[in-house]
């Protein structure tokens, strides 16, 4: 359909994220898609750097839907689910893989991120991205919604609730276990810091788990082993689109989940080791479940004390 539009018509396209894992322009992409991201994944690629990857291996993604619907006018609408202070540029040309944008990363950028995770390049069906600007003269991309959208009413309700509120960051990044520390060192009572963003897991175990739920049980090892909170405190993380890797959505501990590892002398880093927090907050109740939402704009994580 796209391919037989001309200079007289409108096509208008709906970004989110998510669509880097459902557009694929034929099988050979879709095979080479799943064994690359794959193994980028368990080794804690960036989405940055996985992105790159996905777009030199499509005829539709880094630009490329805006190749095959030229010489047509294309309104793109974008839920930005990518990290960075740039959302006008280079970060969302990597939401769901840029299919309307100008990509500026070469098959020289990308030979060297797949050397870096141990893969050939050439065992793949790589392309250079469409580069001619006529392509790109009648597109128009357009942000509607990005993560500081969902953290915004976050920090209302902290309000109503009658708590300090601060945003600490919507483009925060890194290993996922590690990721509340700095939010769980800082946090004072009667406040909440409220933060947002995309992580990543380097799996090691074999267990069951998502990066919110990761996050969150770094988070509890770190308050049990060097925090005394004599108040109520409680830490969150969410995926905003309802899905952290497993039916759940996220999860989050509060000092009557430190009870309970405390009294059943419950080793959180074995569960760490594993990559097994799943299991974990299915054992005492921390899970987190949401209707699944129809667009991905990062994670929503904060830290409370009351």
């Amino acid at each position: 359909m796209v391919e037989r539009l001309d200079k007289r018509d409108l096509l208008i396209v709906l970004i989110t994220g998510g669509g880097s894992s459902l557009l694929c322009s034929s099988p050979d992409e879709m095979q080479d898609s799943i064994l690359i991201i794959k193994n980028m994944s368990r080794m804690g690629a960036p989405i940055e750097e996985l992105n790159i990857v996905r777009k030199h291996l499509s005829d539709l993604k880094g630009g490329g839907l805006a190749r095959l619907a030229y010489p047509a006018t294309v309104l793109s609408l974008i839920a930005c689910d990518v990290c960075g202070e740039d959302l006008v540029d280079s970060h969302l040309s990597l939401v769901a893989s840029g299919p309307t944008m100008f990509d500026k990363s070469s098959l020289k950028e990308v030979e060297k991120i797949l050397g870096k995770y141990g893969l050939v390049s050439h065992n793949f069906n790589l392309r250079e991205t469409p580069k001619e600007p006529m392509y790109f003269d009648k597109v128009k991309n357009i942000l509607f919604a990005c993560n500081q959208d969902a953290l915004t009413p976050m920090m209302e309700k902290a309000h109503e609730l009658g708590l300090a509120s601060s945003l600490v960051s919507s483009t925060i990044s890194g290993e996922a276990r590690d990721i509340l520390i700095p939010l769980i060192s800082k946090v004072k009572k009667g406040e909440v810091l409220v933060m947002g963003g995309e992580t990543v897991v380097n799996v090691k175990g074999n267990g069951v788990g998502g990066r919110n739920m990761e996050a969150v049980l770094g988070g509890l090892q770190y308050i049990k082993k060097n925090m005394d909170f004599e108040d109520d405190w409680l830490i969150c993380s969410i995926a905003s689109d309802g899905i952290d890797n497993t039916e759940s959505a996220g999860a989050l501990a509060d000092f009557e989940i430190e009870k309970i590892v405390r009294q059943h002398n419950i080793d959180l880093s074995d569960f760490l080791k594993r990559n097994d927090s799943f299991t974990f907050f299915k054992g005492v109740g921390g899970l987190l479940y949401a209707e699944k939402t129809s667009f991905n704009v990062a994670d929503l994580m904060f830290v409370m004390r009351v």
